[in-house]
């Protein structure tokens, strides 16, 4: 990952002239492979995926992308373009936890923040999650608003009702979270008063697992989603891929034509979401590619 994704931000931050006053929107994504991608046409199962599929059919496919197994590490690895081993962020950090990515590591958005307003959106999980949540404003952001870390189920928060940090404050949300994460990305993309990087993490398709409204996706899931996970996972991610498209439409074009788009993955598909011929026990978690060989 430190030799793809650090390098093509890094050398825009630290002022390449025909960028310097471009936007840069760098979406990441949560426990989504190649194999969810249709772009990659590696799996003859992926989640329908046509804003994805556009944005690689109009720009640069990566097919040797490799991340951390986990998320925190990779998202530290990417704000920073450091190994874990220097951040000292080797694992998912838990909700209250000790880990925390360190105030004295530069990141994308102190880089860009000189000549551009930084964001944070949807999910973090760069620091203990208790409040004041200000961590990503001590990393170089302007504003974060999403969840701390992951949506934690096992305290009965869901995609429809969850813990959101707005700059520092949590507040409980009910906006199914993926929505909710475009609607802010809409929103300070439209207050913007000159150029931006935002750093957009949605929650999906972490668990916990469940299907989404029905106008985002196209699968038909059982009422009880566990029953048919490998489906609902890809329901998670059309339901963001959905949702990307619609902020990518949502951007006036004078300033789309100004915005470099990079996606990535985190770490590969969950074992729940993995059907053959990729493996479940080579999935996120293990040293295998189906957990470090990600979509870019």
């Amino acid at each position: 990952m430190r030799r793809l994704i650090a390098p093509i931000l890094g050398v825009l931050a630290c002022g390449l002239p025909a960028a310097a006053q471009s936007n840069v929107l760098l979406i990441v994504a949560d426990d989504v492979g190649v194999d969810m991608i249709g772009a990659y046409a590696e799996h003859p199962d992926p989640a329908n995926t046509p804003s994805i599929d556009a944005l690689a059919a109009d720009g640069l496919l990566f097919r040797n992308c490799w991340s951390n197994p986990v998320c925190s590490t990779t998202r530290a690895t990417i704000l920073t373009g450091r190994y874990s081993f220097r951040t000292g962020i080797g694992r998912g950090i838990a909700p209250n936890g000790t880990d925390e990515l360190a105030e004295s590591e530069t990141t994308l958005a102190e880089l860009f923040s000189p000549t551009h307003e930084t964001w944070a959106l949807g999910k973090w999980h760069l620091s203990a999650d208790t409040a004041p949540m200000t961590s990503p404003q001590t990393s170089g952001f302007d504003h974060h608003w999403g969840t701390p870390s992951n949506i934690h189920f096992p305290e009965g928060d869901s995609y429809f009702n969850y813990g959101k940090n707005i700059d520092g404050s949590v507040i409980q949300n009910t906006t199914y979270a993926t929505t909710d994460t475009v609607d802010d990305a809409i929103a300070l993309v439209n207050q913007a008063s000159g150029p931006w990087f935002m750093y957009l993490a949605f929650n999906s398709a972490h668990a916990p697992w469940h299907a989404p409204p029905s106008e985002l996706h196209s699968y038909d899931l059982p009422p009880n989603v566990n029953n048919d996970l490998p489906n609902t996972v890809r329901a998670m991610v059309e339901a963001m891929d959905n949702e990307q498209g619609r902020l990518i439409a949502a951007i006036p074009q004078p300033v789309l034509d100004d915005t470099l788009i990079v996606f990535v993955g985190d770490n590969g598909t969950s074992r729940e979401g993995t059907i053959t011929p990729f493996n479940p026990d080579h999935a996120k978690g293990t040293v295998y590619e189906g957990a470090v060989n990600v979509p870019l």
